[in-house]
């Protein structure tokens, strides 16, 4: 009962929260699909709150935390009436719970969960947390793996259980239906039938994959990486094109919780802000002031995992590692500060993203010249689990998906969209630049770098659909002057 009762719990708390502080120009009915996620994200941080300041990790706490966020949303909803919702509203909202709630009582019943070594590890930490609150030995371990799995799983050895069978497809759902509910919304009417068949459809080829349906059961933080990232990138990029900062704030907010989830997310989500910061749609005060919390609550949990990780260790976040990430956070929001993009698009300089796409690809080049037995292995071995060798876990999906980008060119394409094609390019170039810095990527379903790239199959998919809708909308102009 309990692993179908917390992820009730999460949504719920996220649910009013994210209503109440970051509805932005979004219908309600999308917190409905992603109010998991909101409420893992304050999870999240009453998590670190209480590591940072020594406050016990236990049941009570953590009701107080989110007890008192449900209260201040709550009180807020009451001031301004935001609980208000359209009549269709309370209905789509109702639909979307009960499936929900249904979804988690099938998954209880049916033994599909499973895991690996990673998976046990991750167990292990979570069980040691909830038992023994926070030593410096498991605080280590934290710095292994991303913050948000191990201490969600945590709150199953308080209630006597080894873990939730339900977290994993809590999170499939919200990136199912983020996608599908992101990409009707973001297609023209002009399409007609097709803005609703056409989402449902690349909602089904992405839901019925294998390696997605496999990472929906596997105990890990890909699916949760990947529910962050998708919603996160989409909703940065609509910031754009309606020109709403409330939808800025709700993009980053997602991106923290991208960046809870695996130690290196800090620096992809670094790549996302800067591709999007340099088209220069919003002025700098805005971005300082949606950058701020972000900034802040990542560099806390740097600044703590610094204190605390020995500095002769060999873990994923070493020492210089963590140093690293808080300078890409630091340069990240100082930039806002010292850089003036008016200045550099009427110089005709080059962009903070071209020269951040020209500093990966240089960086990937020095590696191979470098060391290139490792990068070539490791680059082959990564590309092959997606195509050759990948065949048995993903299918034909990234054939086809390569395919229909480099085939369909509609003749007016939507705006902003470089921050999908330079972000996806991006996207590879630094998931096979860490490779430099571990033993080379391997053949395997369970290669770290063929785990990673389900956080931007979503994300491809849905720049796929826009590039279909163009296309289907230029068909329709086309065929009418013609007619």
């Amino acid at each position: 009962m309990t692993a179908i009762l917390f992820p009730l719990l999460l949504w719920g708390c996220g649910f009013i929260i994210s209503t109440a502080f970051y509805k932005g120009s979004l219908s309600p009915v999308f917190w409905a699909w992603a109010g998991v996620l909101s409420g893992a994200i304050f999870w999240s941080m009453g998590s670190i709150l209480y590591l940072v300041v020594d406050v016990p990790y236990t049941p009570v706490t953590m009701a107080l935390w989110l007890g008192g966020w449900v209260i201040l949303a709550g009180l807020f909803h009451w001031r301004r009436q935001t609980w208000q919702f359209s009549r269709g509203e309370w209905l789509s909202i109702s639909i979307v719970v009960v499936v929900f709630t249904s979804v988690m009582m099938l998954v209880v019943c049916l033994p599909f969960a499973h895991g690996s070594y990673d998976s046990f590890e991750q167990l292990f930490l979570a069980r040691d947390i909830a038992h023994q609150h926070m030593t410096d030995a498991l605080a280590n371990q934290l710095s292994q793996w991303g913050i948000m799995l191990p201490m969600l799983h945590s709150v199953a050895f308080w209630f006597g259980e080894q873990f939730f069978t339900t977290l994993q497809p809590a999170f499939a759902f919200s990136l199912i239906g983020t996608l599908a509910y992101l990409g009707r919304i973001s297609l023209s009417d002009d399409i007609g039938r097709w803005r609703l068949w056409l989402p449902i459809l690349i909602t089904l080829v992405l839901g019925t994959n294998y390696f997605i349906v496999f990472e929906a059961f596997y105990i890990h933080n890909s699916i949760l990486a990947a529910a962050y990232l998708l919603p996160a990138v989409v909703l940065l990029w609509r910031a754009h094109v309606k020109e709403n900062h409330a939808d800025l704030h709700t993009g980053i907010f997602l991106l923290l919780g991208f960046a809870f989830t695996r130690t290196e997310s800090v620096l992809f989500g670094a790549v996302f802000i800067i591709l999007c910061w340099t088209q220069n749609a919003f002025a700098p005060v805005i971005w300082r002031r949606v950058l701020l919390p972000y900034t802040v609550v990542l560099l806390g949990w740097h600044f703590w995992l610094l204190k605390i990780i020995p500095s002769e260790s060999n873990l994923i976040l070493s020492t210089e590692r963590v140093i690293l990430m808080i300078g890409v956070l630091c340069t990240t929001y100082a930039a806002t500060y010292l850089i003036n993009i008016k200045t550099v698009l009427r110089l005709k300089l080059p962009t903070p993203n071209q020269l951040l796409l020209m500093a990966l690809a240089s960086s990937f080049g020095l590696a191979i010249v470098f060391n290139a037995q490792h990068m070539l292995n490791s680059t082959f071995h990564s590309i092959r689990n997606l195509f050759s060798e990948g065949f048995e876990w993903w299918g034909t999906i990234w054939y086809f998906t390569l395919a229909f980008l480099l085939i369909l060119r509609p003749r007016r394409k939507a705006p902003y969209t470089h921050l999908f094609t330079q972000g996806i390019i991006a996207f590879f170039l630094l998931t096979w630049l860490l490779g430099s810095q571990r033993t080379p990527y391997r053949i395997g379903w369970g290669d770290s770098s063929n785990r990673m790239y389900t956080h931007i199959l979503p994300i491809t998919v849905f720049y796929l659909q826009l590039r279909i809708g163009h296309w289907l909308n230029d068909s329709k102009v086309a065929f009418r002057k013609s007619s």
